[in-house]
């Protein structure tokens, strides 16, 4: 009996594990919640996925329906059970994008704003935002198809950044400076100058750098934020 009741609580922790989603979720005070992606490959798939390291996207997919992988030239996107389509840069006419649409025969490059089609109507487009790290936003379109209410999804290398303006991973427009959450080594650190004057700048020379821990609320002045594993 004790062996047999082990092996259940094997089972049910095994399933648990495999259900829990990839990365921490970033939930940042008047912005919303927003997972991180710390790994350097992601699989898209649809609600009944229950595997780990799934993102699951409330649609008619299959359980592992494609691949995102990071490389050091960029990301790639590969089908695994399901059809993929990838479509034009999405700054250009739409008459190119349908032109210049093709169905995926294995893993192809996916650069900045392209588009990659899961069914006829979702799709998955990359935005690498800035220039200092290759962090990139993931865009789910329509929105609201992430389940846990999730507000977006960030493919996080070393680094994202974090308030007003554009070049942002996260947009949080009621920050006075941006900042930089940092993921190195396992663990995290939130870097941002302070002591800001009228005309926006850092006067007293001081900065925001701390070490971030798990399930834990922090405040600096307007910026709030908590990461949940």
């Amino acid at each position: 009996m004790f062996f047999m009741n082990l092996i259940e609580n094997l089972a049910l922790l095994q399933e648990e594990q495999m259900l829990q989603p990839p990365g921490v979720i970033l939930r940042i005070d008047r912005v919303g919640s927003f997972r991180l992606i710390l790994a350097d490959q992601v699989i898209l798939g649809g609600p009944s996925s229950r595997e780990e390291n799934v993102i699951r996207i409330m649609a008619p997919l299959s359980s592992r329906h494609a691949c995102i992988r990071r490389n050091t030239n960029g990301y790639s996107i590969k089908p695994l059970r399901g059809a993929v389509e990838m479509r034009a840069n999405s700054d250009q006419k739409n008459a190119n994008q349908k032109k210049e649409a093709r169905l995926l025969l294995g893993e192809t490059c996916f650069g900045n704003n392209a588009q990659a089609m899961l069914t006829s109507e979702i799709g998955v487009r990359l935005e690498i935002v800035s220039p200092l790290s290759q962090s990139a936003r993931l865009i789910v379109t329509p929105e609201r198809r992430l389940d846990q209410g999730l507000d977006g999804l960030v493919l996080m290398e070393k680094m994202i950044l974090l308030g007003p303006g554009g070049k942002i991973h996260i947009p949080c427009e009621h920050w006075e400076q941006a900042g930089a959450l940092i993921f190195r080594d396992g663990s995290f650190r939130f870097c941002a100058p302070v002591g800001l004057g009228s005309l926006g700048k850092n006067e007293t020379g001081e900065t925001i750098d701390e070490p971030i821990n798990l399930n834990q609320h922090y405040c600096f002045d307007e910026i709030g934020f908590y990461l949940e594993a």
